[in-house]
């Protein structure tokens, strides 16, 4: 029902859809049967298996990890895995997590980079709060999760600190991954 002239306008009735496209015919979203709703596009990786680290510039106990082995996925190829970058492809609240395995070091220190910036995301670790840093003696597992809010072209590695993966009893079974969740 509708009212014309008035400025009053009343609709009811019933929006079907089982995907939405864009103007390319590209599915953006679909929705099943149960009310699920799924982003096909929407970017998401996760690597295991590192390889190497390397110091990052100007500081040689910071070490930032590398040459990723196994790809499990990397929806929108936003993660390189030959130099352990993920690069934002626009600006949003991303989920990262890090799983590290038999570290044979005793007080690890593990965080997320932003732009290279070699304490996490910058200034001092009081500052930013996003580093893991059990002090248990030899570690087992370490494992640091954030949502971390990037700018597009942002981009996030995972550090070590006065350790490299020579000191991971279990290489395979280390894990970066992360993906936008809006």
């Amino acid at each position: 029902t509708s009212t014309y002239g008035s400025g009053d306008c009343t609709m009811t009735g019933t929006l079907k859809v089982d995907a939405i496209q864009n103007n390319t015919g590209t599915s953006v979203m679909n929705f099943n049967a149960n009310g699920i709703i799924t982003k096909p596009n929407q970017p998401s990786f996760e690597v295991s298996n590192v390889q190497s680290s390397a110091s990052t510039a100007g500081q040689t106990d910071h070490r930032y990890l590398y040459n990723w082995n196994t790809t499990h996925h990397n929806i929108g190829n936003h993660f390189n895995s030959s130099t352990g970058k993920f690069t934002a492809p626009v600006a949003g609240s991303y989920f990262f997590h890090l799983i590290l395995m038999n570290i044979s070091v005793s007080n690890p220190h593990v965080a997320f980079a932003i732009n290279e910036a070699p304490r996490g995301g910058g200034g001092t670790y009081s500052e930013n709060n996003m580093f893991v840093h059990p002090s248990d003696g030899v570690v087992g597992l370490v494992q640091l999760t954030h949502v971390l809010y990037l700018n597009e072209n942002d981009t996030v590695r995972a550090n070590v600190y006065a350790f490299d993966v020579s000191q991971f009893g279990q290489k395979e079974r280390a894990y970066f991954g992360g993906y936008l969740t809006g």
